[in-house]
């Protein structure tokens, strides 16, 4: 049995905690990509049937919505 003792949505300080041996986390690959490729995390996905897909969603707003300072 896993106890919870700490909630983060600071995935920078998550991957710090894993990488010290002090806990496991859920990440999606792109939070632990470079980590991973580094041989410094490793990635196990997953897969039980009953769990959501996961979507990543990108939003941006029109480039003409942009000040011309940002573009």
């Amino acid at each position: 049995m896993i106890n919870e003792v700490a909630v983060s949505n600071n995935i920078h300080m998550i991957r710090s905690l894993i990488k010290e041996k002090i806990g496991i986390g859920i990440l999606c690959w792109l939070d632990i990509m470079d980590e991973v490729q580094n041989d410094e995390l490793q990635f196990i996905p997953l897969t039980d049937p009953q769990l959501k897909t996961f979507t990543l969603s990108l939003c941006v707003a029109p480039a003409d919505s942009f000040p011309w300072r940002l573009r």
